[in-house]
């Protein structure tokens, strides 16, 4: 949800059948920018099984999908019994090959006077020992009212929320990613794994509940790819995708982040950015191109914006290299990314855009020339998140911190975001082999010392102090304070303002009161207005 900034007002121009083609020249990829990529074509990495409702036909003996019409229930809440559910009618063949993909083809049940629910049951094949990872998604929506999904926890003996899709007129994911307690979710007996998206309440109008498709992904070490972090588009109306990277340089005083980002609405906006702190200097370069320099992989991250390039070379090194001038400032990079922790994908309760920290901590290495004066890093600190999906100018408050100390293997990401009717709070923290994800009822934030800025013609606010606090059952605590250094306001459109920030930050992760790692290094926050 967050780096909306770095669209700024930028040159329009029309939408048009635009070639897009890999950055590397050896493994072309060509698709065309408006059309609909073949979504199940893509390959997966060895390591992953995906489960889906390809090849099932009605009725079913492996995978099931069912649902239930005239739910008597005015709360918004989840089934009362489970994880089976009575009275429920299972899907056609023809609803099971709808919601096997994600096209335009949706299983579609609908009624009034009453909520209504799609039930899915998958049967895992994998030891559960075995198990690393585990994603779950569900794409579709309902009309006049929300969906939740909801997860069966066999621990707890309930259905536990996943998330929220709140737009009641298209298509939106609600997705998570599991890396603790796995075999919470998945039956030690059977190897089943149960998911239910219901309707947020009873209408008096007629009310759809549309599911486009649903998957379950299992692997080992990771459910993340470089695929995931490859480009994203599907031919949506209203649409953002952005590849987002920052760097830590203590010992020479420069921090500096990088964004090539697009942007679709009625036209199409591409911009490569640069945000620099340069000692006590502090400016913005951005660059604005037509659709025909623009080139990106469904494949993995390979991405062309002009003069600026990102190349993954593999799933844990990324090249990114470019050269920006707006007449004021110049800047020239060079620089690789070598991964340290691994790649988190992080919740997005507005069931809109997601965001996938793939490099939370990396060592940087190469040199980046700021007006004239050449720097060169050396394992200097960088991380690396994508975010994409559609409504770019959602009304949201949201706050985002990263930091990371490489050599420690020690990372954290967190991110804040907060609507008129819903919020989302999570933190994802790993160490060595260590990796917690702490989810909303867990986390805590609060901001200090407000600070007015007029940096003309912006005039913004943003705490100085954060403060992050989380604690899960297992007692383990993450326990720190975030100290805005310097910032840089950036219009994100009228009156909105994102404060991208440099933060000291303090503190201790903990295990059931005894420190286990201490914090005491830079790191980067942000904050919008509005």
């Amino acid at each position: 949800m967050r780096k909306f900034a770095i669209i700024g007002i930028i040159l329009i121009f029309l939408f048009t059948d635009v070639f897009i083609f890999t950055a590397n020249s050896a493994d072309i990829n060509i698709v065309r920018f408006n059309e609909t990529p073949d979504i199940e074509a893509q390959k997966i990495d060895d390591f992953l099984t995906i489960y889906d409702f390809n090849g099932i036909t009605s009725p079913s003996t492996d995978h099931k999908a069912c649902f239930k019409q005239k739910i008597k229930d005015l709360n918004d809440r989840p089934p009362k019994t489970g994880p089976v559910i009575d009275d429920l009618i299972e899907f056609t063949t023809s609803d099971y090959i709808k919601i096997y993909s994600n096209d335009n083809d949706r299983a579609d049940t609908y009624s009034s006077l009453g909520k209504q629910l799609h039930y899915f049951q998958f049967n895992i094949l994998e030891n559960i020992l075995d198990i690393k990872g585990l994603h779950v998604r569900w794409y579709g929506h309902a009309s006049n009212t929300h969906v939740n999904l909801y997860i069966w926890n066999f621990n707890d003996n309930l259905w536990e929320k996943v998330g929220v899709n709140r737009f009641t007129h298209r298509d939106a994911a609600i997705s998570k990613t599991y890396i603790n307690n796995i075999n919470e979710y998945i039956d030690e007996t059977k190897g089943q794994l149960h998911l239910v998206a219901i309707t947020r309440a009873a209408t008096l109008l007629k009310q759809h509940l549309f599911t486009n498709y649903v998957q379950v992904k299992v692997g080992n070490p990771s459910t993340v790819t470089l695929k995931d972090d490859a480009y994203h588009y599907n031919n949506e109306k209203t649409y953002a995708e952005w590849w987002f990277f920052q760097v830590i340089d203590k010992s020479q005083d420069i921090q500096f982040y990088i964004s090539y980002h697009i942007t679709k609405t009625i036209d199409t906006y591409l911009t490569a950015g640069i945000g620099v702190f340069e000692g006590s200097k502090i400016y913005e370069i951005r660059e604005y191109h037509p659709e025909s320099e623009f080139y990106a992989s469904y494949d993995k991250p390979d991405v062309k914006m002009g003069d600026c390039y990102l190349i993954a070379q593999d799933e844990n090194t990324f090249l990114i290299n470019g050269d920006l001038n707006d007449g004021k400032n110049s800047a020239i990079w060079d620089l690789t990314f070598k991964r340290t922790a691994p790649p988190y994908d992080f919740i997005e309760s507005s069931g809109e855009t997601e965001y996938l920290a793939y490099l939370p901590g990396s060592f940087v290495n190469g040199t980046i020339k700021l007006n004239g004066i050449e720097y060169f890093l050396n394992n200097s600190y960088g991380y690396h998140d994508h975010n994409w999906g559609g409504g770019p100018y959602l009304p949201c408050q949201w706050a985002w911190a990263a930091v990371c100390k490489p050599e420690d293997n020690f990372a954290l990401a967190m991110e804040k975001v907060e609507h008129f009717t819903w919020y989302t709070r999570e933190i994802y923290v790993t160490l060595n082999d260590l990796t917690i994800c702490f989810d909303d009822v867990q986390t805590r934030f609060e901001d200090f010392k407000f600070k007015f800025q007029l940096s003309f013609p912006f005039f913004t606010y943003y705490p100085r102090v954060r403060r992050i606090y989380a604690k899960n059952d297992e007692g383990y605590v993450i326990d720190l304070e975030a100290v805005v250094q310097k910032n840089i306001p950036v219009l994100m459109g009228s009156p909105r303002i994102l404060n991208e920030q440099v933060s000291l930050f303090k503190g201790a992760f903990e295990k059931n009161e005894q420190i286990i790692y201490s914090i005491d290094v830079l790191g980067f926050t942000d904050y919008s207005t509005f």
